[in-house]
């Protein structure tokens, strides 16, 4: 149990990958502490990757520990992961990049993504490498790694994917999702039209299959 981060008085560690046990909801071991923990052992400056479930960064219960965390290091980016990253178990989960030590800019970007397609397919109970499956993940690797070594600002941003920009410290429950910042698709004429046809296909198929009803 970690109620109390115990801080290292001589740090070493520059880095760490983290993918600490994901809370029951009746426990008291939250993942927000194995995350404090990790940060309290590292070296100023130090990175720190986290695969957490992305209700740490929304529930307004964790906007405490959220404006904690901003408060001591720097989020470098946010990365929503698959929904089956953990197939079978059904959780949507985000990767965070932390810098510790520094405390957060608040006018400087934050790189922001959906990456929800790795290559991977469900198949019989297990996760399999599929070359015709969509990869963003490997899309977007090395632009992260620039992003966070070298803040390299030279980032497209794409609607419904990826965008940099800068946290909004005045948001009441300061989410932390990708799904907060990044834009979404304005969709085309062509896109529209498709829409409104199968609005229309469904509603003359419905109507067909229970018109002995209302004629009843």
């Amino acid at each position: 149990k970690q109620d109390k981060v115990k801080v290292n008085s001589n740090p070493s560690i520059t880095k760490v990958l983290k993918n600490p046990p994901f809370a029951l909801k009746k426990g008291n071991e939250k993942e927000s502490h194995f995350i404090d923990y990790a940060l309290s052992q590292m070296v100023d400056g130090g990175l720190l990757f986290a695969i957490i479930p992305i209700s740490v960064l929304v529930e307004s219960g964790g906007k405490t520990w959220r404006k904690n965390l901003l408060d001591k290091n720097t989020l470098l980016a946010s990365v929503t992961l698959p929904d089956d990253l953990f197939y079978p178990v059904s959780v949507g989960t985000i990767g965070l990049f932390i810098k510790k030590g520094i405390s957060h800019d608040y006018n400087k970007n934050v790189y922001f993504a959906r990456g929800i397609w790795d290559g991977f397919r469900k198949k019989k109970g297990k996760r399999l490498e599929d070359v015709k499956m969509k990869n963003v993940i490997s899309e977007i690797t090395q632009e992260v790694k620039s992003f966070i070594h070298s803040n390299d600002n030279r980032v497209q941003d794409v609607p419904e994917f990826k965008k940099l920009c800068k946290i909004d410290k005045n948001d009441k429950n300061l989410d932390l999702t990708p799904e907060n910042y990044i834009d979404s698709k304005i969709p085309t004429m062509e896109e529209i039209q498709k829409g409104v046809d199968e609005l229309i296909r469904e509603n003359i198929a419905f109507n067909i299959r229970f018109a002995h009803k209302f004629n009843e």
